[in-house]
């Protein structure tokens, strides 16, 4: 396996145990062995419990300077209504609250979806398995490229064999594919359609997101796909309002 440029915060634990320490006292420009062992429970099967060299060069070295927290630090964020320390302690606590509440409504939906999809009965085309599977490894691939790493190194930095991992993939992409193919049904029984009101909505909605021109987003979302996708979340929502708690 090999990465270049891989940005390791020394405390992160984002390595094996061993490794981040070997590191410590090293200045920019060292090359250096760094002899560790994959524990035991290791999800790679061919590495766990397994001895290994990394050979590691260290480019540079950067230091986190944390600021004084006070009302000129808290200024200089240029948050909107928030110029104290104790607003900003209020609006973080905000939105902490609203962060879990919406995890915990997302539990609740995924647990309704879930149930939902399981009771159908339907064949799912296997083209569509295999164009999930594709997205979901370029996704993948793409995040790898991005810390420097190559494909294979990345699966083994997270504990995982590629062979575990395609398992793993196939599995998801089906779920995926298969929660598809059951909202769009019910959107289709149901009648459910995308008013011209809630498309312009949502088009104003993604050109805000992405400061741009509605014209513009035009150009890269194509009514027939924002149609499509503004009608499968109007089923999810109507899946949700017609669930009952038990």
């Amino acid at each position: 396996g090999k990465a270049e440029n891989y940005q390791l915060e020394i405390g992160s634990n984002q390595f094996i145990p061993g490794f981040e320490e070997q590191m410590v006292g090293m200045n920019a420009g060292d090359e250096k062995d760094l002899n560790v062992t994959f524990p035991e429970n290791y999800q790679a099967e061919n590495l766990a419990g397994q001895e290994v060299v990394f050979k590691v060069k260290l480019h540079e070295v950067k230091t986190k300077n944390l600021p004084e927290l006070n009302d000129e630090f808290v200024k200089s964020l240029e948050k909107e209504n928030v110029n104290t320390v104790e607003e900003l302690k209020a609006s973080t606590k905000a939105d902490l609250e609203t962060t879990k509440k919406n995890e915990a409504e997302q539990a609740i939906t995924s647990e309704i979806i879930e149930k939902v999809v399981g009771a159908a009965e339907l064949d799912i085309p296997e083209v569509m398995v295999e164009d999930e599977i594709k997205q979901y490894k370029d996704n993948v691939a793409n995040q790898a490229k991005q810390y420097g790493l190559e494909y294979d190194m990345f699966l083994q930095m997270n504990g995982i064999t590629p062979e575990q991992f395609d398992a793993q993939v196939k599995v998801e992409s089906e779920k995926r594919v298969r929660t598809t193919l059951v909202i769009e049904e019910i959107a289709k029984l149901e009648g459910i359609t995308a008013t011209e009101e809630e498309m312009t909505k949502k088009y104003e909605e993604l050109a805000a997101q992405y400061k741009m021109e509605v014209s513009e987003i035009k150009k890269y979302i194509p009514s027939s796909i924002l149609e499509k996708d503004v009608i499968v979340n109007k089923a999810y929502q109507f899946v949700l309002d017609s669930a009952k708690r038990v």
